[in-house]
């Protein structure tokens, strides 16, 4: 292992803290040996093999940091390119759900999601995660400044907002209809809303029908509701319809 830097301000282009930190620990157990300068650091940093320090070095490696060895060895032993697409497929989904634009090329904004993933954790539960992190937040001006990777991915908070998302079910019904390719504005018939799951919310909007016109009245409202339940209530009127009943309400996916 070998530090490749000299000067303070190119330190301090690293915007990750945790990360400067570990760049300064390497420089202090600097030995002359690089062998046993690699050997110091992966006690005193108590690696195993699969920890997030790993991902942190290959950063620092990668960017010219460090020179370290062991990189290649590290990435190909686990696969780190396998995780490319859904790395990608993450971030995109992020995106179009948050308005924001971060960059899946950019290791600095993708390396705790890709440490994620390295643990085995699937695409799923990643975009499970963000929906209900985004639904939860998005509202209180405070919590959606944590609507970040850094703090969606952070390992010490993920496994609780994992369980939190698959316990409460909000957010849900944004991955499921993501699977569906479901656009936001799309009237629900039944043969769109067979495929939801009983079990996951999703996020409509109601409006009343104007009797002459089947036109739309009003802004409509929106609301929650599991799917099992939107199936119910969809089946209902479409059977009155058939029955030359006229129709009373359209309702249409929404996001947000």
């Amino acid at each position: 292992m070998k530090v490749l830097i000299d000067h303070i301000n190119v330190f301090l282009k690293i915007e990750s803290l945790r990360v400067r930190g570990l760049l300064i620990t390497i420089m202090i157990l600097k030995d002359s040996d690089p062998e046993v300068w690699d050997m110091k650091v992966r006690k005193k940093l108590k690696m195993t093999g699969e920890d997030n320090v790993v991902v942190d070095l290959i950063w620092l490696h990668d960017n010219g940091y460090i020179e370290w060895s062991g990189a290649d060895k590290v990435k190909k032993k686990w696969g780190l390119k396998e995780y490319d697409e859904e790395v990608k497929e993450a971030i995109e989904f992020y995106n179009n759900l948050t308005g924001r634009k971060l960059s899946y090329k950019k290791e600095s904004q993708t390396k705790l999601l890709r440490a994620r993933l390295i643990e085995g954790y699937t695409l799923n539960e990643i975009k499970k995660v963000i929906a209900n992190r985004y639904e939860e937040w998005k509202d209180n001006d405070v919590m959606a400044k944590n609507l970040y990777p850094t703090t969606l991915f952070r390992p010490s908070k993920f496994p609780k907002y994992l369980e939190e998302s698959k316990r409460t079910k909000v957010g849900m019904g944004i991955v499921g209809a993501k699977k569906l390719n479901l656009k936001p504005g799309t009237e629900l018939t039944s043969d769109i809303v067979k495929d939801f799951e009983d079990k996951d919310t999703y996020l409509i909007k109601i409006y009343r029908v104007n009797e002459e016109t089947g036109e739309k009245v009003g802004i409509g409202f929106k609301g929650s509701r599991y799917g099992k339940d939107i199936k119910r209530t969809i089946k209902v009127q479409e059977a009155a319809v058939m029955r030359g009943e006229p129709k009373e309400f359209i309702y249409t996916y929404i996001e947000k």
